[in-house]
């Protein structure tokens, strides 16, 4: 049996990771061609078939089946895709940064698109056996081609350049409900939660951590400011104690005490949540995210039981409360960031806004275009001497009444505990 390591160097890609070679064997003691079968995943035929089930474009279906020709025709390829498809079968993620985008060669750039091709007929079955509209099984996996059209418009190649995001998806993690996409994680963040038992009234706590005089964590902006105070909580079923943090998205310099017995913690860190991901498919048009929110918690709560979840939580470039110094209040990102309740995330910075904006994660502002309302903002945010940095938030279940800014208005004058 070829052992990854030799795989790896017959396809001039560098040593494979640790992960890779461990699970190399176990994968490989089924691939069909052992037993004389016929390789499937790269079969042009079936990678036809998948794309017509899962309704793609005539122009996506001929990029994919040229690649697909070229990798059926080599037998490393072959076990490379048989290695990554059983992987995807337990779950694995993909690497951030897979080896094979080292390599300039059509099949390189959409070899996984075609590893997620042909793990889709398994995905569908799930789907089905959960009982999940086909509809929006088709609309969750149309990501597919989003990703492979946005490589094209910006390298002007068809290929795939998030290949482990996209294995959300093709393991049945992530779903589309119409806007938004929502995948079960447990929370990333260590900020605390607590609701009080007569105002129903929520506030967010700071785990731990340096933060800056502004509330933004120190090690945002790649630590270019020094700390101001050091975030510390505690709950002894008497007292809580800690630095709050504003729905605006700032942790308070002053800590306050809470008395326990008037207040019921609701979340904490490592609590199930439900993420929230905005696809670039077009205006964040608020009705429209509102409606995806509504229909999130009954979805899950039909087809998905055993993932109860705490929150939504989201974090992305688009809940910079800092728009709101430059972005009119009626603008789809103002209306989407105002109605969560926002908090700092670590180790921020503009890489995200940069790219999403400008198609440049590293753009210098001063060639920068300036055609949108929104690049206009960026750049002059930059001159002024700010910075743009991604955010967090949270959004509690049993508060969800969108449109109405519900953590603002339980807090119209500030935290004021």
């Amino acid at each position: 049996m070829n052992s990854a390591q030799e795989t790896y160097a017959r396809l001039g890609l560098r040593a494979p990771d640790e992960a890779t070679a461990g699970a190399w064997d176990e994968t490989q003691r089924s691939y069909p061609g052992n037993t004389g079968g016929a390789p499937f995943v790269f079969a042009p035929e079936y990678v036809a078939r998948c794309c017509a089930d899962l309704r793609f474009s005539a122009e996506v279906v001929d990029a994919l089946k040229l690649a697909a020709e070229e990798c059926h025709r080599s037998e490393d390829i072959n076990r490379l895709g048989w290695h990554w498809y059983q992987r995807l079968s337990i779950g694995a993620r993909i690497p951030h940064f897979p080896a094979v985008w080292e390599l300039n060669a059509n099949w390189a750039r959409l070899f996984f698109a075609l590893v997620f091709v042909a793990r889709s007929p398994r995905v569908l079955e799930f789907h089905r056996t959960r009982r999940i509209v086909h509809a929006i099984s088709i609309d969750t996996l149309s990501d597919l081609e989003l990703w492979a059209r946005e490589h094209k418009r910006l390298k002007g190649q068809w290929g795939m350049h998030m290949p482990g995001w996209l294995s959300n998806h093709f393991t049945g993690r992530l779903f589309k409900l119409g806007r938004l996409q929502f995948e079960s994680h447990n929370s990333y963040s260590d900020v605390v939660a607590y609701r009080n038992t007569a105002t129903q009234k929520v506030v967010l706590f700071a785990g731990s951590g340096a933060f800056r005089a502004d509330g933004q964590y120190a090690s945002a902006d790649r630590g270019r400011e020094r700390a101001a105070f050091t975030a510390e909580f505690s709950d002894d079923g008497s007292r809580i104690r800690g630095h709050p943090v504003s729905p605006r998205g700032f942790v308070l310099q002053k800590p306050v005490e809470l008395n326990s017995a008037e207040w019921t913690r609701i979340f904490g860190p490592g609590d199930p949540v439900l993420g929230i991901h905005i696809a670039a498919t077009g205006p964040m048009d608020h009705a429209e995210c509102g409606s995806s929110m509504f229909r999130a918690a009954p979805f899950y709560a039909a087809h998905f039981p055993d993932r109860p979840f705490k929150a939504f939580a989201c974090g992305s470039w688009l809940l910079d409360p800092q728009f709101e110094k430059y972005l009119p209040r009626e603008s789809n990102i103002v209306r989407f960031l105002s109605e969560f309740y926002l908090h700092p995330a670590p180790h921020a910075h503009d890489e995200q806004t940069y790219d999403r904006v400008f198609d440049n994660a590293h753009i210098d502002v001063n060639v920068a275009p300036q055609r949108s309302a929104l690049q206009k903002a960026i750049v002059e945010h930059v001159n002024s001497g700010g910075r743009w940095r991604a955010g967090s938030a949270l959004y509690f279940p049993d508060d969800l009444n969108w449109g109405t800014q519900v953590y603002r208005a339980m807090w119209p004058k500030g935290l004021n505990l």
